[in-house]
């Protein structure tokens, strides 16, 4: 399997608060998959982050993120999905 970047655009304030929106573009309709997509921020704590997804299943839902052991979190997306997450 390839993977390939995922869109993204981040931004974050003086006082250490950010925001950033992840866009999974599949052009391919025999792409099915739900994918863990990783996000790390250094020196943002993420275990109190809000995050809003967007797929065929949500609208714009609150999500928790999920955590690999390393403290990575980790968004899952299925194809023409977007997710925004607020620190």
């Amino acid at each position: 399997m390839v993977l390939a970047p995922v869109p993204s655009g981040a931004a974050r304030g003086p006082d250490g608060t950010g925001d950033v929106v992840i866009a999974r573009y599949a052009e391919d309709s025999n792409v099915t998959a739900t994918i863990r997509i990783t996000l790390d921020v250094p020196g943002a704590d993420l275990s109190r982050a809000l995050c809003l997804l967007r797929d065929s299943v949500r609208t714009c839902t609150e999500v928790p993120l999920e955590f690999d052991e390393a403290g990575t979190a980790m968004i899952p997306m299925m194809p023409n999905s977007f997710a925004a997450v607020e620190w």
